[in-house]
């Protein structure tokens, strides 16, 4: 079987049952559980996460039916001020070309005006927030220990999104100053942008670039205060 998730599940859904067509994506498999009587047998299954869906055409045909365009990566960083909002930004103009959006938020972000405002765009515009609010909490020990393991849960399900393929753009809010504050390494970082799908685009923000990030990026953008 195959999966489909966002704009491949619309397209999909628009053609008549028994229409050839070409997919690309990914063999998953996951473990599930399936009741026999008093029994139950846990079995594995096996199907394809799609990233790319076109109509089936003679070989030499144009693509002209290929549905997805290449996604890219950009990269919003500096000191200055902004660099959220111009993601979301971003993602807002994504929602009018009909792409659906993800935006994980890694550090201490709490407007609760603006994600109030976001959640109104569910569920075409989901946005994840997996750190606690802690204003005015002095950093101990124990509380970085807190961050580094909310960290790595954003981290992990940034990494399911990657494999599931389930939105068209993807926002890393901060993920550079985990970077930065040695919550994640750029090794890891660098791994999780290059399993990306190829027609998904991804947005990273943070106040510092490191160079193996960097070369990994198609736009990069200083934001600096003047």
């Amino acid at each position: 079987p195959c999966i489909t998730w966002g704009r491949n599940a619309r397209y999909i859904s628009s053609l008549e049952v028994g229409t050839a067509v070409k997919v690309w994506g990914r063999i998953q498999s996951r473990v599930y559980q399936k009741k026999n009587g008093d029994q139950v047998e846990e079995r594995i299954a096996y199907e394809v996460s799609v990233s790319k869906i076109s109509l089936h055409t003679e070989e030499n045909a144009p693509q002209e039916n290929a549905t997805e365009k290449t996604g890219q990566i950009a990269i919003y960083y500096g000191a200055g001020k902004g660099k959220t909002s111009v993601s979301l930004g971003k993602g807002v103009r994504a929602l009018g070309e009909n792409l659906r959006v993800v935006m994980i938020q890694f550090m201490d972000y709490h407007n609760n005006q603006e994600i109030a405002l976001l959640e109104k765009l569910e569920p075409d515009f989901r946005i994840f927030h997996f750190e606690k609010d802690r204003e005015g909490t002095e950093m101990t020990e124990e509380i970085r220990k807190e961050i580094a393991s909310e960290i790595r849960n954003a981290f992990n399900f940034t990494k399911k999104i990657l494999d599931t393929g389930e939105c068209d753009m993807l926002m890393l809010d901060g993920i550079l100053e985990c970077v930065e504050e040695n919550y994640l390494s750029e090794e890891e970082v660098v791994e999780m942008m290059e399993k990306r799908p190829n027609t998904m685009d991804m947005i990273l923000t943070g106040a510092s670039l490191p160079e193996s990030i960097a070369q990994k990026a198609d736009h990069i953008y200083q934001i600096v205060t003047e």
